[in-house]
Order: structure tokens, then C-alpha cells, then sequence
């Protein structure tokens, strides 16, 4: 039997699975990154400007797309 999710996961009904064994689905999620991607080197030289983790969060995502860290993404 295939083993169930450990947490609430409705979103994995709507993955297509794109292989499986005796034991484990694997999905496509799309909206994830994969293990390897290309990203601006901007983040290497990223200062912490601020003590609010969503607002820094923010800033390494904008510095990995290559934005400057006050622009929106």
C-alpha cells in the first residue's frame, strides 16, 4: 500500500503523479522550485536590514530574482 501524507495536504490531489511504486507516489508540483535554479548573485551581498522575518524573507526572494530589495515582486 502506498504510505499516506503525514500532514494536511489538499493540493496533492490536484498534482499529476508521474511515477509511483508499491510504496510512494511522486508528483509534479509546479509551483515549486527545483533542486538546482538560476539566481542573481545580488543575494550573496544581502544585508539585514530589518528585524521582521515576512519583510526579510521578502528581500532574499527579491535579491534572488534581482530586484533591488524595495521594489515588490
Amino acid at each position: 500500500t502506498v504510505l499516506p501524507p503525514t500532514s494536511l495536504r489538499p493540493d496533492l490531489k490536484q498534482q499529476k503523479t508521474i511515477a509511483q511504486t508499491s510504496m510512494v507516489n511522486i508528483k509534479s508540483n509546479q509551483a515549486a522550485l527545483p533542486i538546482a535554479f538560476g539566481a542573481s548573485s545580488q543575494v550573496l551581498n544581502l544585508t539585514h536590514n530589518t528585524l521582521d522575518p515576512l519583510a526579510y524573507q521578502s528581500q532574499i526572494f527579491q535579491s534572488l530574482a534581482g530586484r533591488g530589495v524595495n521594489q515588490s515582486l
